[in-house]
């Protein structure tokens, strides 16, 4: 298989693809970073051009940033409010935002704001609801309901958080 040749990359061919990036995927600032970077290192340019587009590509971020076309807090919010729509542990939300490049300050004003007990509960008993639409059998025995614990445990739930969402009598008079 032919490999293909690498691509010419300048400035106008970074903000095309920064554009286009943008366009498809909501984004942090850290992440369009690491993309544009791919996109040079994969291209022929030579070391002091590389550099100049690197500045290019800190210039482009810093613009967007201001024009608030970037905006990690907002993403952070978007991100949040989706997963723990479909049951995302307070622990999976921040993993996740951190494994995207968001910022610890940004972390702490988005998660801080959400992050109580009941959030957490209402957010698990979503996501033992889900569970259940597939697997209706796993709340009626012991060993679904211990199946039900592992799964909410390997979510990010702590086991207290786990036991009230799986409900019910077993969850008061049962031993796990």
């Amino acid at each position: 298989m032919k490999q293909k040749k690498p691509e010419p990359v300048d400035e106008a061919a970074l903000e095309r693809a920064a554009l286009a990036y943008l366009n498809r995927f909501d984004s942090t600032v850290s992440n369009l970073k690491s993309v544009l970077l791919e996109r040079v290192r994969r291209s022929d340019a030579d070391a002091p051009r590389r550099a100049e587009l690197e500045r290019h590509i800190s210039a482009l971020l810093e613009r967007y940033q201001s024009s608030r076309l970037l905006d990690d807090e907002r993403f952070a919010k978007n991100v949040a409010e989706g997963l723990r729509a479909r049951g995302a542990s307070h622990r999976a939300i921040e993993r996740k935002l951190r494994a995207k490049g968001v910022d610890a300050s940004v972390l702490d004003a988005v998660l801080g704001a959400e992050s109580n007990a009941k959030a957490e509960l209402d957010a698990a008993r979503r996501y033992v609801a889900r569970r259940l639409k597939s697997r209706p059998n796993d709340a009626s025995d012991r060993r679904g309901r211990a199946r039900l614990l592992a799964a909410l445990a390997r979510q990010g739930y702590g086991y207290d958080v786990a036991r009230a969402a799986i409900g019910g009598p077993a969850a008061d008079e049962e031993e796990f």
